[in-house]
């Protein structure tokens, strides 16, 4: 029995080292090698694929470009088609933009760029926003409104899902830019959900999306309908402005992970190591004590 109590001690110290070990590392390999993060100005994904300052916080693997650090200054462009932007968790300080590109992916980034834009795509088509939190973004000035945590312009196509759009002043902009659909997001506190586009020398121009799929739309903070039969979707339309309308607007916020995608390994090889161990003391069969 003693020898059981020191082996199982023994056991939860390894375990205790592992884990402090395997964050420490983590930790360690999330750092980037330099804090090109805090460059200011513009950070190009060009057209051939190079990225431009080279230095910048950004690994490349094929078609796929990681963030490896927050960008806490510097706006993020992107000219190449055809390719995936994960933000890894990392926050941006300054927007994303799509700049002429078709299919491209911008996925698991955090936004914030008060009084701006979060992702602009600017003349882009059959690209695809999801799985980000943008806030405290958006501007309404007496010029009008000129920014928004997601401003698409002159596209095509593009997909918006599964995002977070909390606590904007100005949630979306989509001007002439037909074929746009929105749905499952959560649409949280923002001062205007969605709202035309006014600068100089614009003159007013209105946006409009679909906002459901035709079986499921968003989460509307400020939506105040019934559910009579439970299914999560409201009885009523969300009616977003003259233009708009979400006609499946959901009860109950979606549920998207708000923690980086590199936190799921270690966790991952500790919860294996646990399993194994406990298989093993299982296995183990004490030998009957002679007396």
């Amino acid at each position: 029995m003693v020898t059981l109590v020191g082996e199982n001690k023994a056991t939860l110290i390894r375990l205790l080292i592992l884990f402090s070990a395997v964050i420490l590392i983590s930790s360690v390999w999330m750092l980037p090698v330099r804090a090109t993060g805090d460059m200011y100005g513009t950070t190009y994904i060009e057209a051939d694929g190079s990225i431009t300052p080279s230095a910048s916080p950004i690994r490349r693997d094929g078609n796929v470009y990681t963030l490896t650090g927050n960008f806490n200054g510097s706006v993020l462009r992107v000219e190449k088609s055809n390719i995936i932007i994960d933000g890894n968790g990392h926050t941006l300080y300054q927007k994303i933009m799509l700049s002429h590109v078709t299919n491209v992916t911008v996925k698991n980034c955090f936004i914030t760029s008060p009084r701006g834009t979060g992702i602009h795509l600017d003349g882009s088509s059959n690209s695809t926003i999801t799985n980000n939190t943008i806030w405290d973004c958006g501007l309404i000035e007496t010029l009008g409104v000129q920014s928004a945590a997601i401003h698409i312009h002159y596209g095509d196509s593009n997909l918006i899902v599964k995002n977070n759009i909390t606590d904007n002043e100005v949630g979306m902009m989509v001007i002439e830019s037909p074929n746009t659909l929105v749905y499952n997001n959560n649409f949280v506190n923002n001062q205007r959900d969605l709202s035309y586009f006014m600068g100089p020398g614009f003159g007013m121009m209105n946006s409009s999306a679909a906002f459901d799929n035709g079986e499921e739309g968003n989460y509307w903070s400020n939506y105040n309908g019934t559910d009579t039969d439970g299914n999560g979707i409201g009885d009523s339309p969300y009616i977003i402005d003259e233009n708009n309308a979400d006609n499946y607007p959901l009860m109950e916020s979606i549920t998207i992970p708000e923690f980086p995608s590199w936190f799921m390994l270690p966790l991952l090889f500790i919860a294996t190591l646990v399993a194994i161990t406990y298989r093993n003391k299982l296995q183990r069969k004490p030998t009957n004590p002679v007396y």
